[in-house]
């Protein structure tokens, strides 16, 4: 029996299907029809975000994240971003939209080229809590306070993200949840148990990284 990360090729599932090992999806963005999955509703996530920080008055916005055509679940969000913000008639331009590689790092340095192109972010979305401590970091350092000047949130409400200083507003994708189920499928696939297709819904973690934007005067 295998858990696997996310689609897979077609030859996977052919051989897969050719060896009667039952097998779980996890996190899918598009899952294949007839597969055993727990997905996450990474397009509400965005969503999610987006909406609150449009709701504390945010106009102007970043996405700093990894390479989306290259990762699905990074491009829902994003998607679920822009589709917020256009139902607000707000848009999220191509230039304030970084693509990194997956380190804490990438974080501080898309900070630096995002505010070089749109010096009037007040609200940046990290793809992930790990490139919010970058970017957390590199506002630090530019002497920009987080969130009275620049509001941020992010994605997956790691064990770390609470413990950070400020602590990290972010959409919980729920991994944990997510793991009970994957692996309480599996059982019932291997006990030849019937299942269904389980899609996990995130939440907002509201902590201190975000908060209402202030006039140029407070």
């Amino acid at each position: 029996a295998l858990i696997l990360l996310g689609e897979q090729e077609p030859d996977v599932y052919a051989l897969l299907k050719h060896r009667r090992a039952p097998f779980v999806l996890l996190s899918p963005i598009n899952p294949s029809k007839g597969c055993a999955y727990v997905s996450i509703n990474h397009l509400q996530a965005g969503h999610i975000a987006a909406q609150h920080l449009i709701k504390l008055g945010h106009r102007k916005f970043a996405f700093i994240g990894s390479y989306p055509t290259s990762n699905p679940r990074a491009l829902a969000r994003l998607k679920g971003v822009k589709s917020e913000l256009k139902a607000h008639g707000l848009i999220l331009p191509d230039t304030a939209i970084t693509n990194e590689p997956h380190r804490i790092n990438s974080g501080k340095n898309a900070v630096k080229k995002i505010l070089a192109r749109h010096p009037d972010i007040t609200a940046i979305i990290s793809t992930s809590d790990y490139y919010a401590l970058g970017v957390i970091r590199a506002l630090h350092e530019l002497k920009i306070k987080v969130p009275e000047e620049i509001s941020v949130i992010s994605f997956n409400n790691n064990d770390f993200s609470a413990f950070t200083t400020p602590a990290i507003t972010t959409v919980d994708l729920k991994y944990q949840e997510v793991g009970y189920e994957a692996g309480n499928m599996i059982v019932r696939l291997l006990n030849n148990e019937s299942i269904n297709p389980i899609t996990i819904e995130p939440e907002l973690c509201l902590r201190e990284t975000t908060s209402r934007l202030r006039s140029p005067s407070s």
